[in-house]
């Protein structure tokens, strides 16, 4: 992913792998049916999963020309513009999906993670834990929120977040990889 951070999880993608025969499968329904909305997501989510962030991007605007209010291709479609760094029409899908429906943690949490890497890490901050207190469950944001302090060189109150929840979960990968980070 093309991030502005310094936090191995930030580090820039591989270069997109090739098609995989599901994809070949979807392409080749959207070829012989321009209407077919599933092959054009089903392309979308495999396209984002390989790192072909600007393909995607053409298949969810597909998708949302054939079905302007599909609420998972405009997520989908503001997540591919994140990954492809392009953080601004990001923010704006992102916008309009809570316009249609408040306080979606989708969007919410593209929002926070479009923070983080586009160089806010206050704003993230504060974004990771508003998610991590109203859905203490989702251990991903309180992760954000410890990369966020990460950000901003919080490294106590970093440590505090990541060993509370090492402490729940602890065999999160993700959280251990973050407090080695962390260390080093």
């Amino acid at each position: 992913h093309r991030r502005n951070s310094s936090s191995p999880d930030t580090v820039a993608s591989p270069p997109p792998q090739a098609s995989s025969a599901l994809e070949t499968s979807y392409r080749q329904r959207a070829e012989r049916n321009s209407q077919d909305v599933e092959a054009f997501e089903g392309m979308a989510i495999l396209q984002v999963r390989r790192g072909a962030y600007g393909q995607a991007i053409e298949s969810y605007r597909r998708v949302l020309d054939l079905t302007p209010h599909d609420h998972d291709a405009l997520v989908g479609l503001g997540r591919a513009l994140a990954f492809d760094g392009q953080y601004a029409p990001a923010l704006r899908d992102f916008q309009v999906v809570l316009q249609r429906r408040p306080g979606d943690t989708d969007a919410l949490e593209g929002i926070a993670r479009v923070q983080l890497w586009s160089g806010n890490p206050s704003t993230a901050l504060s974004s990771f834990e508003n998610l991590a207190a109203r859905y203490p469950a989702n251990p991903e944001y309180a992760l954000g929120a410890a990369r966020a302090e990460m950000a901003l060189h919080q490294y106590p109150a970093a440590r505090k977040t990541l060993a509370a929840l090492l402490a729940n979960h602890p065999h999160d990968r993700d959280v251990q990889k973050q407090l080695a980070y962390l260390d080093l």
